[in-house]
């Protein structure tokens, strides 16, 4: 039973970061270009 929530768990964790991830790079890309943009 344990383990098995462990996995859910887990899973949901992934799900997550495969929802999160595009828009983390996204925002860092902004992030790099308003920088690099700032700068010249």
């Amino acid at each position: 039973m344990l383990k098995t929530k462990l996995s859910n768990l887990r899973w949901q964790f992934v799900l997550i970061k495969l929802i999160f991830l595009p828009d983390l790079m996204t925002l860092l890309l902004k992030l790099k270009t308003a920088r690099s943009e700032s700068i010249l």
